[in-house]
C-alpha cells in the first residue's frame, strides 16, 4: 500500500472489534499503515441499530482519541451515516453526538483534529 501513495483512506470500524482483540489489533495496523502512507484517513462507523450507535458514540469517541493522542494520527475524517438504504432521520433531527475535548468537529462535514494543532 506504501508504494501506491493513496490520498484518502477509508476505513471501517465495526463494533465487533471491541469484542475481538485480534480485529481491533488488525484495525490499528490498518490505521498505522494508512498513517505511514501520509493518507488522508477516514473511519467510518459500520453496522448496528441507530439506538446502539447512540449508546455507543462516547467509546468509539474515545477510539478515535487514542489514535490522535497516542498513535500519531493527526487528522481524521469520520463517517457516522454510511450510505443508509433508508431512513426517517434527518441531519436537523439527529440528536447532537458527544465529543471528548481532545478531539473536536472543525464543521459539519464531521472533520476531526487535533484541538491543539496550530490555527485550531
Amino acid at each position: 500500500m506504501l508504494g501506491l501513495q493513496p490520498q484518502f483512506v477509508r476505513i471501517f470500524f465495526n463494533t465487533s472489534e471491541w469484542a475481538y482483540p485480534d480485529r481491533m489489533a488488525s484495525f490499528l495496523r490498518t490505521v498505522d499503515l494508512a498513517r505511514r502512507s501520509n493518507a488522508q484517513i477516514n473511519i467510518t462507523w459500520q453496522g448496528s441499530t441507530f439506538a446502539y450507535a447512540m449508546a455507543s458514540m462516547s467509546r468509539f469517541a474515545d477510539v478515535l482519541a487514542d489514535l490522535i493522542r497516542n498513535r500519531g494520527v493527526d487528522a481524521l475524517w469520520v463517517t457516522l451515516y454510511n450510505e443508509p438504504n433508508s431512513s426517517r432521520l434527518t441531519l436537523a433531527s439527529t440528536p447532537p453526538l458527544p465529543m471528548r475535548s481532545a478531539v473536536r468537529s472543525t464543521s459539519p462535514s464531521t472533520a476531526w483534529q487535533r484541538s491543539n494543532r496550530p490555527g485550531s
